[in-house]
């Protein structure tokens, strides 16, 4: 991924390139999400780790325009296997590539370089955008990464993007996304705390409210696309029933109706539920899949159809092995089969499973990663949800509600 003559991960053209598209991005990011940022003077020279929460598409790029020098971000190493975008992404930008949900120490190693260069690295703990605005689950290996670093760490918030561009969305919308420092731990303080404390206070700085800036009157359709993150009626106990049109979420079983306000809180239309907010709604969902016993279904428990499969080679491609497929889940597999192709995925074979960007599913085999991206409505949620409450029955563990982390 770097030059060959320089082993070092930071190159000149990083600094030129930045120092060139800084100020259009900015200005782009400005029409674009209504981005509002301010370099502060708080922030220390020199090698730092700098974590922020996680809200919309853009925040990798936002985060790093409240900083005038260059920054090294941790992605997704999806966004690599795209040959154009990979290329120009470790050509000019060069960000540190992490396999989600799975332990990568390569990428450990890589953050610990570029600190030791004197550059800054950008990360989310959280692992993965929120589906509430919320806080997700946070792994304690953030707080162990940072006691090794031995480095200042520097707590950003991303505020208003939920409203902006919620993960469940489709489209951006008109409004404004804040990105402001939250705190400054200097190295010496950092090395103070154990890394149980240490992890308290990063959660703790992490923390933000998604109803301060509520969706702009002038969006409309602001409801969606809700059933990538909700699949479950909590008013007729059934999944795969949800839809959502313009700014209503209803059940096509019962006719359970609700209306998605501009204040990001529903309203009750038809029903007897009482539902206030997404956040809300998940977590009667979580709460569901926990407690529900995938052992006493004999054949398929969600299903979609119009599912791609694509083989995945990390860097450098993605094939796709059955295009517009019937995705099938059981207790016991995946299935998808197409007109001329099935492909099994036996769960007891599956390491780890995970949602990247907005709606694809990756499922680690072995040493093969295999993704399913469907039609626009298709929740990749609910699938890796089922995959690791299977994996956690059979495995007799307590970590319902733990589905992503770093």
């Amino acid at each position: 991924m770097n030059n060959k003559l320089n082993d070092n991960w930071h190159l000149k053209r990083h600094d030129r390139f930045r120092k060139l598209l800084y100020y259009p991005v900015k200005l782009f990011a400005k029409m674009k999400d209504g981005f509002i940022t301010e370099v502060s003077d708080e922030i220390p020279k020199g090698p730092a780790i700098i974590l922020s929460n996680h809200l919309t598409t853009y925040d990798p790029i936002n985060l790093c325009l409240s900083f005038k020098e260059t920054v090294y971000t941790v992605t997704t190493d999806d966004v690599f296997n795209k040959k154009l975008a990979g290329w120009f992404l470790k050509t000019y930008l060069n960000p540190i590539p992490k396999s989600k949900s799975v332990s990568d120490l390569k990428c450990v190693k890589t953050i610990l370089k570029v600190l030791k260069e004197g550059y800054k690295v950008a990360l989310f703990p959280e692992g993965n955008r929120s589906y509430t605005g919320t806080l997700c689950n946070v792994s304690d290996s953030i707080a162990k990464l940072c006691k090794v670093a031995k480095c200042p760490i520097i707590i950003f918030n991303m505020e208003g993007g939920y409203a902006v561009d919620p993960r469940w969305g489709n489209k951006h919308r008109k409004g404004e996304v804040h990105c402001t420092l939250r705190k400054v731990i200097s190295k010496e303080e950092a090395q103070s705390y154990s890394s149980e404390e240490l992890y308290n206070v990063i959660v703790e700085n992490l923390t933000t409210s998604p109803y301060k800036y509520p969706i702009a009157k002038r969006n409309k359709r602001i409801a969606e696309y809700l059933e990538r993150a909700i699949y479950y009626c909590p008013n007729c106990d059934s999944f795969e029933t949800i839809n959502s049109h313009i700014d209503k979420v209803y059940c096509l079983k019962c006719g359970f109706e609700l209306k998605y306000n501009h204040d990001m809180t529903f309203e009750l239309i038809k029903g007897e539920k009482e539902i206030k907010t997404v956040e809300e709604w998940y977590n009667i969902q979580t709460k569901k899949m926990e407690s529900f016993d995938p052992f006493t279904i004999d054949g398929k428990i969600f299903e979609d159809y119009g599912v791609t499969l694509y083989s995945v080679v990390r860097f450098r491609r993605k094939k796709p092995i059955i295009k517009n497929g019937h995705l099938v889940m059981t207790n016991k597999e995946i299935y998808i089969e197409g007109q001329h192709k099935k492909t099994i995925l036996p769960i007891e074979t599956i390491r780890e499973g995970c949602v990247v960007m907005k709606n694809k599913a990756n499922f680690y085999v072995e040493d093969y990663l295999y993704q399913l991206k469907g039609r626009v409505r298709f929740s990749a949620l609910k699938y890796v949800q089922l995959y690791h409450h299977i994996k956690n029955i059979r495995n007799d563990e307590s970590k319902e509600g733990e589905f992503f982390g770093l």
